[in-house]
């Protein structure tokens, strides 16, 4: 969905745009930015050490409850039919929790990392808005939205690729062009 709209934005852009030869337009691989970006390095190693804890928490759980099942398959047969249902609703208890705890740890594991993104993402957006100020750009367009090229044709002409002056303004930079580079267009 937000792909669609994506293009649709950048086809509805590119086709009201070129009526006004006034339009300074920039375009910035974001995505590449990022991956390259050593908050982004940072936010991987706090998210994946609060995941490997949550994962150790949840496997806990997990060891619990298959013991409990073991243990009761064992039983089973001896067990009078009262003692078999007590048994029975206990594991789907626990079965109940287990899937309710890997939920939360899911959905919090999202929030956190939205909430690590953040400031990442905000310094980015300082750092192309400055770029564009700097040169008097109307628009700047992502090159691609999550490896999926957005800018099908670019002429280099008219169209200026603020990429690496981005990446500068964060004190990274780019060895080798961005993972997804912009399409090139021929004149």
């Amino acid at each position: 969905m937000l792909r669609r709209f994506a293009f649709l934005f950048a086809f509805a852009v590119a086709t009201v745009l070129p009526v006004s030869a006034q339009t300074k337009i920039g375009f910035a691989d974001h995505e590449g930015i990022l991956q390259v970006m050593p908050q982004m390095v940072q936010v991987r190693q706090v998210l994946q050490a609060e995941y490997t804890q949550r994962q150790g928490a949840l496997q806990t759980q997990a060891q619990e409850l298959q013991t409990k099942a073991e243990d009761y398959q064992r039983r089973q047969s001896l067990l009078t039919a009262d003692v078999r249902q007590a048994a029975e609703r206990e594991l789907g208890v626990l079965q109940d929790s287990l899937q309710r705890a890997s939920q939360m740890a899911e959905a919090a594991m999202r929030r956190r990392e939205a909430e690590l993104m953040q400031p990442v993402f905000q310094s980015l957006q300082n750092a192309i808005d400055a770029e564009a100020a700097s040169r008097g750009l109307d628009l700047v367009l992502p090159t691609r939205i999550s490896n999926d090229p957005l800018l099908l044709y670019v002429n280099r002409n008219t169209v200026v690729d603020i990429t690496r002056d981005v990446a500068v303004r964060l004190g990274i930079s780019l060895e080798a062009p961005a993972a997804a580079p912009a399409p090139t267009g021929g004149n």
